[in-house]
Parts: structure tokens; C-alpha cells; sequence
């Protein structure tokens, strides 16, 4: 497994073109942990990769559907997505739809259904004045929004109660590295700087 300081460009390279041969034969599970510059600057590469799973942690970083970020994130290959993020979506419903179609390709429709169905009707009935006509479109939008996406698709929301989780448990596990591992582990320990972060 190659491992390569992101100013070891080649070495870079040359691992993420092995994780595409890799991937494209289907014969083995990784995990490939990158960040999202490191992402952007290897994209080619991973275009040909297949992820199982894409897992994207401070996963508020694609919620503008035009940034680079979200691009590259959408263009490589996943049987499903994951979208962390402990940052407030600030109640902007073009960001939602942005992430909800990043996790599940279309999900939210086209940005023109999703302005029609959704977004227009739930600004309206915010406004002072709404009639009640406009504020019971508002509340159907939100309903059918909650009904048809966010259920099956949020794992929580700031407003939920605290009780409704289990109680967290910490166990520790004293595990002997492979061969393999120790060999990562120190190649990692040897070339450790904490001014950079490692690829492997």
C-alpha cells in the first residue's frame, strides 16, 4: 500500500492509479481515507474508482452544488453515500436539496421542482401576511418534504430530544497489529509531521 506525503506528488499519483486497478477488479474492500483537497487534486484517478461506501465528513463543505468540492465529491463512484456535518444547514433549502441530492443522486429533483414544490411555497407562508391559503401550502410542502425525504434520510436534527439517543459506551480493545499494519503504522511514525497530513 502506498503511503505519500501530499507533497510527494508522484507517489500520490501512483497511489491512487493502484486503488483504481484496484477497485476496478472488485476483488478486495478498502478504506480510503482523503481529504477534500487531496480529492480535488487527484479527481481523475478516483473517477475510476468504486466505492462501496463514500463517507464525507464536515460534509457542509458541498452544500453550494456549484463548488468544486461538491463536484468531485459527486463524481466518484459509490454504492451509497454517508453526509456527516454538525453544522446548522442555517434554514437555507437550496443548501438541503444540494446535500440530499449529493447522498442520494436526485433525490431531491430538479432545482426548478425543488423551487416549486418546496422552496417557494415554504418562503411564502414565512412572510407577514401570508394568507392562510399560502400558509397551509407552506405547511404541506414542509410535510411532504419531512415525509418523502428528511425521515428516511436524517439521522437527527437540533431539535430532537437528547433522551431519545442511548447513553454512550466506551470500551477499550488491546489488539496485536498485523504485519501489515505495523508496517503502516511505523512507515506513518517515520515520516510523521504534523505541519502535513498523510494519504494512504
Amino acid at each position: 500500500t502506498p503511503l505519500a506525503r501530499p507533497g510527494q506528488a508522484s507517489a500520490v499519483s501512483s497511489a491512487f492509479t493502484r486503488l483504481s486497478s484496484i477497485t476496478a477488479t472488485g476483488s478486495c474492500s478498502l478504506v480510503v481515507c482523503v481529504s477534500y483537497s487531496q480529492l480535488r487534486l487527484h479527481l481523475a484517478e478516483l473517477v475510476g474508482c468504486w466505492l462501496d461506501l463514500l463517507v464525507a465528513d464536515e460534509a457542509q463543505r458541498c452544500k453550494d452544488e456549484g463548488s468544486a468540492v461538491a463536484k468531485s465529491v459527486e463524481l466518484v463512484g459509490a454504492g451509497a453515500r454517508i453526509l456527516l456535518t454538525a453544522t446548522p444547514l442555517q434554514n437555507n433549502l437550496g443548501e438541503l436539496r444540494a446535500l440530499l441530492n449529493l447522498a442520494v443522486v436526485g433525490a431531491a429533483g430538479t432545482r426548478d421542482h425543488w423551487r416549486d414544490a418546496i422552496e417557494r411555497p415554504i418562503e411564502a407562508s414565512k412572510a407577514a401576511g401570508a394568507s392562510p391559503a399560502v400558509r397551509l401550502a407552506g405547511q404541506l410542502a414542509v410535510t411532504r418534504l419531512h415525509q418523502r425525504l428528511l425521515r428516511s434520510m436524517l439521522l437527527a436534527r437540533s431539535n430532537d430530544h437528547p433522551n431519545a439517543y442511548p447513553l454512550p459506551r466506551v470500551y477499550t480493545l488491546l489488539l496485536r497489529m498485523a504485519p501489515l499494519q505495523r508496517a503502516i503504522y511505523e512507515a506513518m511514525v517515520a515520516n510523521y509531521d504534523s505541519s502535513r497530513a498523510f494519504l494512504f
